[in-house]
């Protein structure tokens, strides 16, 4: 799903859009890499709030 979710708005550091019907690109990046880091690290805690994340 991260393939695919860059693929179309790009990375952190380098989105493809500033802003996409009024969704903060970039902020939506920062906000869900944290999620991808754990998810694919050996050992992930899990431990992450998705409710917290607001677009």
């Amino acid at each position: 799903m991260w393939g695919k979710l860059t693929d179309k708005l790009g990375t952190p550091d380098k989105p493809l859009f500033g802003n996409l019907w009024c969704v903060d690109i970039p902020k939506v990046l920062q906000e869900v890499l944290p999620f991808f880091v754990d998810a694919t690290s050996d050992e992930p805690t899990w431990e992450l709030e998705p409710h917290k994340i607001l677009l």
